[in-house]
């Protein structure tokens, strides 16, 4: 029998019929209101969007672009501010304003700026400088960066020359999708395109990663109509009651394994981590409990973020995939990583996966595709995340940054290469040994189970160098990792 821990809504005729009415369309709203007041503290935002989008689907695309143009400018702490506030009290004039106040002007003044080039880059389609806008994109940040890093500024200057890097960065991955769409024939002035590059199902969410994708996407998944937009916001009111119970069961887990009234308390990755790097390591087995609660927390993390923002993407009515789908039934590498983190995956392979696969090394299948993959997953991997942690240029200086960066470019050179070389192992297999047509126990733990422990394993043991942080070196990294067998004692 199969049983369904939440009702498939979405496949009831008569809950997609009901969902038609301006009645039911209430209901649905005030049903999904519930679990994103739990989850969001700008529930009441995003709600009045909703409410607008599904009584005025014609009107959806111009009602998100104001939307998303208002939250980023008038709720301005998806940018670091902290660390604005820091820079501000480093030059001595963190009383002469308010940050908050500085944050929106700079954000304004990005929007602004982001419209100028997106006109030039959809006028000037032909023109010399703009045949390859996103080269030209990347160049331009940074040259931002160097300049707010090396120009000779002080006081206010500094810091809002750092305020408007910092908002450019927030923006910048989200506009690479506006610079691929100028081809498309059926593209959206840039005044909708603008809803695309900090969308309003992503208010409170803190991330940079653009979801979900660009508007040459969204023109793709809009529900068309209104059966379409009933069974979508189904769909999301179901996602969002799964990243609820997913919050419950990551708590649950927390206080099972953490708490201080745990049967057998199992230290936290942090404390573990700050044991071996202080000298005085915990026995190997706690390391490992430490490492795969921690490996399993960032699963189910990744997960309720990644479903609240999907969730609300498809209540104003876009058909759209998840962020994360079953990772652990991944039985390859590049499998995990496509199941994982969907969208930034998404990301790289449109921004950087395609534009080498296409122009380098033709003659060459497998190298051709093993270069592209590691270009995706471990440059633009490493590019992304600098970009995004940009304040660490501002408060530490840029040499440093940049050497302290050294973990995560091992992290993503470990991972480029492995999900290239399982791509390429994967393409090596004859047909009739990637389809599994045996059955019973054995064939399910030698073809299904066993794969599955192994690229979990495999990424459990990376987890280790997944830090964007400068505070710690490669070499102790390592040492956790060597801590975890008794002989690396």
């Amino acid at each position: 029998m199969n049983v369904r821990i939440i009702p498939a809504f979405d496949r009831n005729p008569r809950l997609i019929q009901q969902a038609q009415s301006p009645a039911g369309k209430f209901a649905l709203l005030f049903l999904f209101a519930f679990p994103l007041w739990i989850q969001n503290p700008y529930w009441r935002e995003i709600l009045v969007v909703l409410f607008a989008v599904t009584y005025l689907p014609h009107y959806r695309r111009t009602i998100l672009a104001i939307a998303a143009a208002a939250f980023a400018v008038f709720r301005p702490d998806w940018m670091d501010l902290d660390a604005l506030a820091r820079i501000a009290n480093k030059e001595g004039v963190s009383g002469s304003f308010s940050i908050a106040n500085l944050a929106s002007a700079a954000i304004a003044t990005v929007i602004l700026l982001l419209a100028l080039f997106g006109w030039a880059v959809f006028r000037f389609r032909k023109a010399w400088w703009l045949k390859r806008p996103l080269i030209v994109w990347h160049i331009f940040f940074s040259l931002v960066v160097l300049s707010a890093a090396f120009l000779p500024l002080s006081g206010v200057l500094r810091i809002w020359a750092w305020a408007l890097t910092f908002a450019l960065s927030g923006y910048f991955w989200c506009f690479c999708y506006t610079i691929a769409d100028r081809a498309a024939n059926d593209r959206d002035p840039l005044s909708l395109q603008e809803g695309a590059w900090r969308p309003a199902w992503m208010l409170g969410a803190g991330t940079s990663t653009p979801f979900v994708k660009g508007a040459a996407y969204l023109r793709r998944i809009e529900a068309k109509t209104a059966e379409e937009l009933a069974i979508t916001q189904w769909k999301g009111l179901k996602l969002m009651l799964w990243s609820v119970l997913l919050r419950l069961v990551l708590g649950g887990m927390n206080v099972a394994l953490h708490g201080t009234s745990a049967i057998t308390r199992i230290p936290t990755f942090t404390e573990a981590f700050s044991a071996s790097i202080s000298g005085h390591p915990l026995p190997a087995l706690q390391c490992w409990g430490s490492l795969i609660a921690a490996f399993l927390e960032a699963i189910l993390t990744m997960s309720i973020w990644g479903h609240q923002i999907v969730a609300c993407c498809r209540m104003a009515g876009f058909r759209a995939l998840r962020n994360t789908c079953r990772p652990l039934e991944a039985r390859t590498i590049a499998e995990f990583w496509n199941r994982y983190y969907f969208y930034f995956k998404e990301l790289l392979v449109d921004m950087f996966f395609y534009p080498t696969f296409l122009r380098y090394f033709k003659t060459q299948p497998r190298l051709r595709r093993f270069a592209a993959t590691f270009t995706a997953a471990s440059c633009g991997n490493m590019l992304f995340h600098f970009f995004r942690d940009i304040s660490y240029c501002a408060e530490l200086g840029l040499t440093k940054a940049i050497t302290g960066f050294h973990v995560y470019a091992a992290y993503s050179v470990v991972l480029g290469t492995a999900i290239g070389v399982s791509q390429l192992r994967q393409d090596m297999k004859p047909r009739q040994e990637r389809v599994t047509t045996a059955a019973g126990p054995a064939a399910w733990l030698r073809n299904r189970l066993w794969p599955a422990v192994c690229v979990s394993g495999f990424y459990c043991l990376l987890h280790i160098f997944d830090d964007t942080g400068r505070n710690y070196s490669l070499a102790q990294h390592a040492r956790f990792l060597a801590g975890l067998a008794p002989f690396g004692r």
